[in-house]
């Protein structure tokens, strides 16, 4: 597990109990699943490291979950969702 999916965990849990109550182990083992399942995410990102550019800005117009975000931002982008 990479240190962004290990965040990730922490946070869904922690916000998930903290907002909603949610504490259903099984429940939260498939929501971090679905969030860190993006199957788009590294053929995307092939896409924009082919440029070699890391002082422009990205945006992404559908960013979901934000994995695509989060990847962007642990490479040294400068990366915003909507």
């Amino acid at each position: 597990m990479t240190e962004s999916e290990k965040f990730l965990n922490v946070m869904i849990r922690k916000e998930s109990l903290s907002f909603f109550g949610v504490q259903d182990e099984n429940i939260l083992t498939n929501i971090c699943a679905i969030w860190h399942n993006d199957r788009n995410k590294h053929w995307r990102w092939n896409e924009v490291e082919q440029y070699d550019d890391h002082k422009g800005k990205i945006l992404d117009m559908a960013a979901g979950v934000g994995t695509f975000l989060l990847y962007g931002l642990h490479q040294g982008y400068d990366i915003y969702g909507i």
